[in-house]
């Protein structure tokens, strides 16, 4: 249950308005042309989801699938 709410809490995080605002604003002011310079925060933030996931034991959630399998 803690790895899904630490990527949940990432998820938030990729999705802040706040950066996602400053980002847009940025990006038209210069025509476009800083999206070729500057990573969005969401493609900054994603990457971690993906290393919390891959840290986390497999077999903790793979026992549970076969739990429920066998059932």
């Amino acid at each position: 249950m803690e790895t899904i709410n630490d990527i949940n809490e990432i998820l938030i995080s990729a999705h802040s308005t706040r950066h996602s605002f400053i980002y847009n604003l940025l990006a038209v002011f210069t025509l476009h042309l800083s999206t070729f310079f500057l990573a969005s925060h969401y493609d900054k933030v994603c990457p971690r989801g993906s290393c919390v996931a891959k840290r986390t034991e497999p077999e903790v959630y793979a026992g549970d699938a076969t739990a429920k399998t066998q059932n």
